[in-house]
């Protein structure tokens, strides 16, 4: 199983102002659900909140995990038919990919052993099917149900999608990134650590510019450099 962070960030490393992101790059919202549809997604409650604020439902074609201590859901419905299933946790690697926030790829990086016992995993009321919602209460929670939801379902990758605090705390886990990189540095209240690249190398390149704005920006895929 990989992990994936997903994310766009400008030159300066901010990706966000006042809850939104600072550009609008419609290229790179398709990108995101191109690569995040099918999948797991993993993220915090500001994120959740605001794609919900924003779409008016959560991310649909996608299972969301969400990190929160003070979000509750229902009960144990989901994660009790999660663990009926006889899921386990596969090793995670790294990728990411957000729709709303421009967010990349996170992986942990780690294997188990372990079904959705103890996670801390709960149902929401939010969302049913396929766009379902889950709540759990710590990241280490978050990335263990989602390798344990997206493997029996034929998914080998999950996808984490900010913000700023679960990309901080997801990084060391990650195996592989999706970064959209905007060539210009902007003002903004979220932004990602000094130096969040080293330990991985550029896989991937495509530049590309927006036809409306003039703004540059390209993808790039990096992946973690074997230790």
């Amino acid at each position: 199983m990989t992990a994936s962070l997903i994310v766009a960030a400008a030159a300066n490393e901010v990706i966000g102002r006042g809850g939104a992101l600072p550009w609008h790059l419609p290229a790179d919202l398709r990108r995101f659900r191109a690569l995040t549809t099918g999948h797991v997604v993993v993220m915090g409650r500001l994120t959740h909140e605001s794609i919900v604020d924003r779409l008016g439902h959560p991310l649909a074609g996608r299972t969301s995990i969400v990190v929160s201590r003070t979000m509750r859901g229902p009960g144990t419905e989901l994660a009790g038919a999660a663990h009926r299933a006889g899921t386990g946790l596969a090793g995670t690697g790294g990728s990411a990919g957000t729709e709303l926030t421009g967010t990349g790829l996170t992986g942990t990086g780690r294997s188990a052993g372990t079904g959705l016992t103890g996670t801390g995993l709960t149902g929401s009321p939010h969302s049913t099917g396929e766009d379902r919602v889950l709540v759990v209460r710590s990241l280490e929670s978050a990335l263990a149900a989602a390798a344990s939801i997206g493997a029996p379902a034929g998914s080998d990758e999950f996808f984490i999608i900010g913000g700023e605090s679960v990309y901080r705390q997801a990084l060391p886990a990650v195996d592989k990134i999706y970064l959209t990189r905007v060539h210009a540095e902007v003002s903004g209240d979220c932004r990602m650590p000094d130096d969040w690249l080293a330990g991985f190398e550029l896989a991937s390149r495509e530049d590309a510019a927006d036809p409306g704005s003039g703004t540059r920006y390209s993808f790039l895929g990096y992946r973690r450099i074997p230790s």
